[in-house]
């Protein structure tokens, strides 16, 4: 079965956010800030990735506050 890209991107996207330590800018140690830094930046490509590719930005916002902490919680006007 082939999986479309957009799925592909969706999958990448729920992964990435799976495994981010949402709370890296508190860490003493900088390679872990940075990491965590990395990692957001991904997390914000995908974003803007699976909405490039059709997803509907409330959709796509639903999927990144689903794994994020309630202060870091998206709405759609936060995304350009």
């Amino acid at each position: 079965m082939k999986v479309s890209r957009e799925q592909e991107v969706v999958d990448e996207f729920i992964n990435v956010l799976s495994g981010h330590d949402w709370y890296y800018d508190y860490a003493d140690d900088f390679s872990v800030f940075e990491k965590g830094m990395r990692s957001k930046k991904k997390i914000m490509t995908l974003l803007k990735e699976v909405m490039a590719l059709g997803m509907d930005p409330s959709a796509a916002v639903d999927i990144y506050n689903q794994y994020a902490p309630e202060r870091y919680k998206l709405n759609t006007n936060d995304i350009g």
